[in-house]
């Protein structure tokens, strides 16, 4: 009879861990059209900031 418990600890662990798991490829999946859009906006924003320190590095050396 001791068996039932530890079976059904792990039964719930599994389920726990499947959950999880789902919850884990669900979740970034949603958002990702915002991550993809940050990403844009984060690379764009940062080949400004270079050509930006491009430019000032030239009026600089000028």
């Amino acid at each position: 009879m001791a068996v039932a418990p530890v079976f059904h600890a792990m039964l719930e662990n599994i389920t726990l861990f499947v959950l999880l798991m789902q919850t884990a490829f669900v979740v970034p999946t949603i958002p990702s059209p915002l991550v993809v859009a940050y990403l844009v906006m984060d690379i764009v924003s940062r080949k400004d900031n270079e050509k930006e320190n491009f430019i000032l590095g030239e009026q600089t050396l000028l």
